[in-house]
């Protein structure tokens, strides 16, 4: 939801690298999230810390779009989670996943 909002839908070169920094479960292959608000607490933090556009409104934002995704139903969330895939997909950082 980062990418999308601060490109307006419109993956760039950076959006990879991007996407894998705000989450720390691509990031570091942490799974340490035991619930939603441990999710949550720790994206906002990624978002405050790493790229470029750092800001609380924006977080905030990101966080509503995220819930706005989630209640929009199964097919939305799919949808965007194949988008994340096309975009990691895309990257130069594509060969570390296809090195197992």
């Amino acid at each position: 939801a980062y990418d999308v909002r601060t490109t307006g839908g419109e993956h760039t070169v950076e959006s990879g690298w991007t996407l894998t920094r705000l989450s720390p479960l691509l990031s570091w292959l942490d799974d340490g999230a035991v619930d939603v608000a441990d999710a949550v607490e720790a994206a906002v933090r990624r978002m405050l810390c790493f790229p470029l556009y750092r800001a609380w409104p924006l977080c905030a934002a990101v966080v509503a779009d995220v819930r706005h995704l989630l209640h929009a139903g199964r097919a939305h969330v799919l949808r965007a989670l194949l988008d994340v895939k096309r975009v990691l997909d895309d990257t130069a950082h594509a060969y570390f996943r296809r090195l197992s």
